[in-house]
Parts: C-alpha cells; sequence; structure tokens
C-alpha cells in the first residue's frame, strides 16, 4: 500500500508519472525540440567542407 505523501517513488510507475497528461507533455516537448533541430539540420549548407575532416 502507498500512502498519498509518498508521491510516486517505489510505486513501479515509468518515470514516476502519476499522471497520464505529464507523459504525453514530456513526449510533445521532445518531439517539438527535435523537430526544431531536423528543420534547422536540413536548411544547412551541404558543401565539400560541411563534414568531419581528419
Amino acid at each position: 500500500l502507498v500512502d498519498d505523501r509518498m508521491s510516486t517513488e517505489g510505486t513501479g510507475l515509468p518515470f514516476g508519472l502519476s499522471n497520464n497528461l505529464l507523459g504525453w507533455i514530456l513526449f510533445g516537448v521532445f518531439g517539438l525540440i527535435w523537430a526544431l533541430y531536423f528543420i534547422y539540420a536540413s536548411g544547412l549548407d551541404e558543401d565539400e567542407e560541411s563534414g568531419l575532416s581528419l
């Protein structure tokens, strides 16, 4: 039995999320950051000097 005062520690909930809305918010923020990075990276110029050099 878990008391309400113990929050989500030791309850076996993934990432300690006690509410499904928190999981969707976490997923949405990750997706937004990934989408912004993808848009930024696709707009970069690709030339001979843009890659890694040894």
